[in-house]
């Protein structure tokens, strides 16, 4: 993203940052950028398909976990933008209608398992220390139980569509945390093959 590059260029060439912090400013403004020009139109596709409820406590929930585990980045806003699409499409146009307590219970545990075990994914432009990275897994791995127990709770009070819409935010952030890992094995696998 261009103008990411553009502010962490200048906050670089005014001093604020030491070139080795430029990677990380430039990981974060890409990623906040992203995440503000994209949220708008999902949200709008997601009242769309479902409700206005439905559509923003699926994409804060998400959000909500995505911020601490990361997971799968497009290489572009436009890839980002048609990825997330699609993701709306299917998590609230079509997997929403055909949820079951059984089903639910599948993903909600599957979900949970996947993220404690792969969370968080550290990104190539971040380099964290071993105590920032664990400092990460554990605000993941809290977060992921404030969700659980939303989920559990709301279905308990009988709000079906509140925790389904959280429990969809919670399997979309588990599949972002595996495409990520498909993404860094197949580009490792590629760089090997390079080298011999």
């Amino acid at each position: 993203m261009k103008i990411a590059s553009f502010l962490s260029k200048y906050c670089l060439d005014k001093g604020y940052i030491t070139p080795e912090e430029l990677p990380w400013l430039q990981y974060i403004l890409e990623k906040r950028l992203s995440t503000i020009i994209i949220f708008i139109p999902l949200f709008a596709i997601g009242c769309y398909l479902t409700s206005p409820l439905s559509s923003f406590l699926f994409l804060m929930s998400f959000l909500f976990l995505r911020k601490r585990t990361n997971g799968y980045h497009a290489s572009t806003v436009v890839g980002c933008f048609c990825a997330s699409m699609l993701s709306v499409l299917l998590f609230l146009g079509l997997i929403i209608r055909v949820l079951s307590p059984w089903i639910s219970i599948f993903l909600l545990i599957i979900s949970s398992i996947v993220i404690i075990y792969l969370s968080p994914f550290e990104h190539p432009l971040m380099h964290w220390t071993p105590e920032e990275k664990a400092a990460c897994a554990a605000s993941s791995k809290g977060r992921l139980l404030i969700l659980v127990v939303l989920v559990i709770s709301t279905y308990a009070a009988g709000q079906i569509e509140i925790g389904n819409s959280i429990l969809l935010g919670i399997t979309m952030t588990a599949i972002t945390l595996v495409l990520a890992q498909i993404t860094k094995r197949r580009k490792r696998h590629e760089k090997t093959e390079n080298n011999c």
